[in-house]
C-alpha cells in the first residue's frame, strides 16, 4: 500500500463505519420502542387505481353513546394510523370505541400497511380523490351506514375539508372534526412558510423522491424528552406528552413522505400568496355552505398550525380566531398525551354524538 493511498483508505473506512453505525442506531431505536399495534380487526379498501388501503378497526362497545356510528380517523403528512394509538395509557382510537363509536384508522397510500400506489397517483390530490372516497365506501359497505364521521389530524383534516367542499363526496360525510389542520397555510409557522419558498427551486428533484423523514425521526429518538425544548416542543407541548410517548411516536408513527405531497402543499401556499383562484377562500366558503357539521379544534400552543391558520373564517384585525375549541395543547398532543380525554376527546365525542343519526341517512 502506497503512502498516498493510505489517507483515502482510512477516509473510506471511516465513512463505512459511520454508515453502518448510523444504520444500526436507527434499527435499534426503531425496535426499542416498537410494540405490537394490532387492532381487533382490519379492513382493506381498494382505491380506483387499484391501490390497497389498510383500515384498522376497533368495534364499538355496545351501549355507548356513539351507537355504533362509524368514524374514520385520518393521520397527517409523513405519519401513519399509529398516530392514534402510540399512547398506551390513552390511545385515541380505543377510547372512542369504548364510547360506542365504530372506529376505523386509515393508513393513506404509502403509509403504514397500505400500498404505495403508482408514480402517477401520489400526493395530496391522490389522498382526496382516490384514498378517502375508497375508505368511505369500504366502511359504509362493511357497516351498513349511509355516511361516516371523519376525524382528521393535521393534513387528515385538510382532506376532510376537501371532501366536504366537493359536492360529489360531501353526501357521504355526516360530520367533520379537524384537529390542528391549517386550512390557510400562510398563517402557519413562519419558518414552514419560508421553507415552502425554498422548496420551489428544488421541485424538479424533490417531487420525484421520498423524503427520509422516518430515518431522521428514528435518528433523533434518543434525544426526545432528554434535550429540553427539542424536538418535543415542535411536535407538542412537553407538559402534555410524556417522553416515552414522544419516542414511540417518532419510532412507529413517522413515515417517509413522497416529495409530490410536499410539492402540492407548496403550490397551495404559493396560490394563497398570489391570491389565485381556487384557493383557500373557495374551500372555506364551500365548507361553510355545505350543510355538513364541522367542529374545529386548534392547539393554543401549536407551533405548526396555530389557531389563526385553522380558522374557517378569517378573524378581523385584533380579534381572536373563531375556532370552536382552543385546547392548551401543541400539534401532535391533540391526539395523544396527558389529559387528552378531558381537553379534546370529551368535547369531540359530545359533538359527534349529536350527529350519529346522520350516519343512518343519506344527504338530501
Amino acid at each position: 500500500m502506497s503512502a498516498d493511498a493510505a489517507p483515502w483508505l482510512w477516509a473510506l473506512g471511516a465513512i463505512v463505519v459511520l454508515v453502518v453505525a448510523t444504520w444500526l442506531h436507527v434499527r435499534f431505536w426503531g425496535r426499542a420502542y416498537a410494540r405490537s399495534w394490532v387492532a381487533p380487526e382490519r379492513l382493506d379498501a381498494r382505491a380506483a387505481d387499484g391501490t390497497r388501503l389498510a383500515l384498522h378497526r376497533w368495534p364499538a362497545t355496545p351501549g355507548g353513546r356513539g351507537r355504533g356510528a362509524p368514524i374514520i380517523l385520518c393521520h397527517g403528512v409523513s405519519c401513519n394510523a399509529r398516530t392514534f394509538g402510540v399512547d398506551e395509557d390513552l390511545p385515541m382510537a380505543r377510547w372512542l370505541a369504548d364510547e360506542g363509536f365504530d372506529v376505523f384508522a386509515l393508513d393513506l397510500r404509502g403509509a403504514g400497511e397500505s400500498e404505495r400506489g403508482g408514480p402517477a397517483a401520489r400526493g395530496f390530490d391522490a389522498y382526496v380523490d382516490l384514498d378517502a372516497p375508497a375508505a368511505i365506501e369500504a366502511v359504509c359497505a362493511h357497516t351498513g351506514a349511509a355516511r361516516v364521521l371523519w376525524v382528521g389530524h393535521s393534513m387528515g383534516g385538510l382532506i376532510g375539508y376537501q371532501l366536504v367542499a366537493d359536492a360529489a363526496t360531501r353526501s357521504r360525510v355526516a360530520g367533520l372534526v379537524t384537529l390542528g389542520s391549517p386550512i390557510r397555510a400562510l398563517d402557519a409557522r413562519p419558518e414552514l412558510v419560508a421553507g415552502a419558498g425554498l422548496f420551489v427551486g428544488l421541485r424538479p428533484v424533490l417531487s420525484r423522491v421520498h423524503m427520509p423523514t422516518r430515518f431522521v425521526a428514528r435518528l433523533v429518538v434518543p434525544a426526545a424528552g432528554r434535550v429540553r425544548g427539542w424536538p418535543e416542543r415542535f411536535f407538542g407541548h412537553p407538559e402534555n406528552v410524556p417522553p416515552v410517548v414522544l419516542r414511540r411516536f417518532l419510532a412507529q408513527a413517522v413515515e417517509p413522505v413522497h416529495g409530490s405531497v410536499l410539492d402540492e402543499l407548496v403550490l397551495r401556499v404559493r396560490r394563497e400568496a398570489r391570491r389565485a383562484g381556487g384557493g383557500v377562500a373557495d374551500v372555506r366558503a364551500a365548507v361553510r355552505s355545505s350543510g355538513v357539521p364541522v367542529w374545529v379544534c386548534a392547539g393554543s400552543l401549536d407551533r405548526i398550525a396555530p389557531p389563526r391558520a385553522c380558522a374557517l373564517q378569517r378573524p378581523a384585525l385584533g380579534e381572536a380566531p373563531p375556532v370552536d375549541l382552543l385546547a392548551p395543547r401543541g400539534h401532535c398532543d391533540l391526539v395523544m398525551g396527558r389529559r387528552l380525554d378531558v381537553e379534546v376527546l370529551a368535547p369531540l365525542a359530545a359533538f359527534l354524538e349529536t350527529h350519529v343519526a346522520r350516519c343512518e341517512t343519506t344527504a338530501p
